[in-house]
């Protein structure tokens, strides 16, 4: 009897997770948010620099860019730089954040630290930056 219950409570679980995840895709610089057109992304030529505006790309939302920390083939030191513009504010994280730009905005979206009408949480986006800022730019050497 306790392994049905268990069995049943982990599928309810895994179920209702399922469930409340938003899927986000990204095609032709458009994102989707559970199939609905939300938002506008650049990424900047070859680089590995990428903006989310509003869906009319009026408004910038965020920068993020993913720094080889000046050491090209070699990929211990990388990370990445999340900017919030309006904000102020730049997150960096060496391991959490080094994802695709869909997973990222997708996480964004879910920890609700970016709404789908574009505007910023401030209070989600001073938690998502005690969760992952790693402060790496102020803590590296350089000369």
């Amino acid at each position: 009897m306790k392994v049905k219950t268990l069995l049943f409570f982990f599928l309810a679980v895994f179920t209702l997770t399922i469930a409340n995840a938003q899927k986000v895709k990204i095609k032709k610089g458009i994102v989707s948010v559970d199939g609905k057109e939300t938002f506008t992304t650049d990424k900047k030529g070859l680089s590995n620099s990428y903006s989310l505006f509003t869906l009319d790309g009026e408004k910038e939302i965020i920068f993020v860019n993913w720094n080889s920390n000046e050491t090209v083939g070699y990929g211990e030191d990388d990370f990445v730089q999340v900017t919030f513009l309006d904000d102020n504010l730049k997150i960096e994280s060496a391991t959490s954040l080094k994802i695709s730009a869909k997973n990222l905005f997708q996480l964004l979206i879910k920890d609700k630290v970016i709404n789908l009408d574009g505007t910023v949480n401030p209070d989600k986006l001073d938690r998502f930056f005690t969760k992952y800022d790693e402060n790496i730019t102020d803590r590296t050497t350089r000369f």
